[in-house]
């Protein structure tokens, strides 16, 4: 039997334990939104946090970072200039450039300093989509759960794990920041609150910041429109004109950075003679019905989806059907569903940058595009399903066993599609295996096979390539190149002869095609056409190399020989 003093320090035990289990549970309640913020940090970074054991990619980092000599350079009064003076990619986003200089200046080739700042980035984006939710609502484990899914989705991890992609986190931090901005501005102004007005200057400067990340925030003024519509509920007694005009400010800034994008990224549209508008349109139909397709059933993705020639006209009426169906329904439940029809509408118009109307680059659509977008079809997904389950018994505990289901099978697609970025060549391999006629990966493997001295490999990716697009300048020379180091050198002048014609002026096709004729024994042929690829451009060292060698056997051919003088350089030859 216990003796009056231990039953004293057990007692005293168990009332030292109810206080605190007390005090924890008011910290928690008192906290809760608080403690909610943590937990998802923690549950997306856990997520994405593999990605800081990844490597740089082919993929547009070395014109972003290491191969780019103003980042490379560090932080210089030169370098912050060539960032608001210059575009990178055909894009001007001076602000993501300058966080790129101030990565490699404290991190160096490290890429792993480089991926740290989007992981940070993209954690923070999911709390702050939680905060915004959660005060323009006040309905908090609906936020919590659109923040989680939009957190830890598998079509995040392009822009998370891709470095060059750094400007769609940084731009939806300020976007989220812009709109928080906003939500303070409308509350504060129902109080009378003097300093709403700071909030709404403070909206732009979110704004302006963001579109200097990346010129995708364009539609922020619709979108703050919508906002008003629900769930601040500003239509009825305020008006749309009223709000229209309140947006102008917005709406000029956006309209400024749209005419400057057009002027930047001028150098990778496509005319329409190349791309017909029926093919654009065709596209944007399936698009938005394909987005939705991997927003639920995330598999098979991949760093770039290429171009079809055309879509099978009865898959593009099924796609056209839905997309007004569904725009017909949220029109209709609007007044007893309001956030269907924000939250489709919020999807819908923030793809239209890059939907394909104006259409950039070779792809037919982009993972990465979805990032904003996705939390309005997300929306109406948590409102939905918590509307249907809040008359059930147990309704809200069945929904959430769920919920976390879901967040831990999303988890594990997300971990798994980080693994393909670790480096270049599986980026492409997973894209090629996911893909069909992707010439874009097969090229860049093709090349990739060459350089490693596979030059089996490198001919089968290549010739794959050129079949696909017959235009495909690179693919066309680096399958030379691979054919001439294979031996098969009649092979390699046939199609360095083809790739000669179609671009004239390619200095790269033209010093293959003389290191070629070099390899045949035709040293006429071979100075020819490496004086000549040194006559179009002075920075080819194989080229100059070869030149050099040669004309040491043969002194009267001077290095600045160009086409024109071959037959006479022939002769010299020749004679000698």
């Amino acid at each position: 039997m216990l003796n009056m003093a231990e039953k004293r320090r057990i007692a005293g035990a168990e009332s030292r334990l109810s206080s605190g289990v007390t005090f924890l549970r008011l910290f928690a309640s008192q906290n809760k939104t608080a403690l909610l913020h943590l937990v998802l940090f923690i549950a997306v970074w856990k997520t994405f946090v593999p990605c800081i054991s990844n490597g740089f990619s082919n993929y547009d980092d070395h014109e972003y970072v290491y191969a780019n000599d103003h980042v490379t350079s560090g932080l210089t009064r030169e370098n912050l200039l060539w960032s608001f003076s210059s575009s990178t990619v055909c894009n001007w986003h001076p602000l993501t450039m300058l966080t790129h200089i101030v990565d490699w200046q404290v991190f160096g080739a490290r890429a792993w300093g480089h991926h740290l700042l989007n992981v940070v980035l993209h954690c923070l984006n999911s709390v702050l989509a939680f905060r915004l939710i959660n005060k323009l609502t006040g309905l908090l484990w609906r936020s919590f759960w659109v923040a989680l899914f939009f957190g830890i989705h598998p079509l995040r991890v392009e822009s998370v794990a891709w470095i060059s992609e750094r400007k769609d986190v940084l731009s939806t931090f300020f976007f989220i920041l812009t709109a928080l901005a906003y939500a303070n501005y409308v509350l504060e102004a129902r109080t009378r609150n003097r300093n709403s007005k700071r909030q709404y200057y403070l909206a732009l400067l979110w704004l302006f910041l963001g579109l200097m990340s990346k010129p995708m925030l364009v539609t922020v003024p619709f979108l703050l429109i919508l906002l008003d519509f629900w769930p601040l509920g500003r239509w009825k007694n305020e008006g749309l004109f009223r709000l229209v005009k309140e947006k102008m400010p917005f709406l000029l800034l956006t309209a400024a950075f749209s005419v400057l994008t057009c002027f930047t990224q001028k150098g990778a549209l496509y005319p329409l003679w190349a791309m017909p508008l029926h093919i654009r349109l065709e596209n944007v139909v399936v698009s938005y019905c394909r987005y939705l397709a991997k927003l639920f059933w995330p598999v098979e993705l991949a760093c770039l989806y290429p171009y079809p020639t055309h879509w099978p006209a009865g898959y593009v009426a099924a796609c056209g059907i839905f997309l007004l169906l569904t725009t017909a329904f949220v029109t209709v439940v609007r007044r007893h569903a309001p956030f269907a029809l924000v939250g489709w509408l919020w999807f819908v118009g923030t793809l239209v940058p890059v939907i394909g109307i104006v259409q950039v680059g070779t792809q037919s659509m982009a993972d990465r595009y979805s990032y904003i977008p996705s939390l309005g079809v997300l929306v109406v997904l948590v409102w939905c399903s918590s509307n249907v389950v809040s008359g059930w018994r147990f309704g809200s505990a069945s929904l959430a066993v769920v919920a976390v289901c879901l967040s831990i099978a999303s988890s594990a697609l997300t971990r798994r599609q980080i693994s393909y970025w670790r480096d270049g060549i599986t980026l492409w391999r997973r894209a090629a295996a996911v893909t069909d006629l992707n010439y874009s990966a097969a090229t860049i493997i093709g090349l990739w096979e060459l350089e490693a001295g596979n030059y089996d490999a490198a001919i089968t990716n290549l010739q794959y390539a050129i079949k696909l697009k017959g235009s495909l300048s690179k693919a066309r020379i680096g399958l030379g190149r691979a054919l001439w180091k294979k031996g098969r050198v009649d092979d390699a002048i046939k199609t360095l002869k083809i790739s000669t014609a179609i671009e004239q002026t390619n200095a790269f096709a033209h010093k293959e095609l003389g290191l070629a004729w070099l390899a045949k024994g035709c040293t006429n042929e071979a100075i020819s056409h490496l004086a000549y690829a040194l006559s179009l451009c002075a920075d080819v060292p194989e080229a100059a190399q070869q030149l050099a060698r040669l004309t040491n056997l043969v002194p009267s051919v001077h290095p600045a020989f160009a086409s024109t003088n071959g037959a006479a350089a022939e002769e010299k030859t020749s004679a000698k």
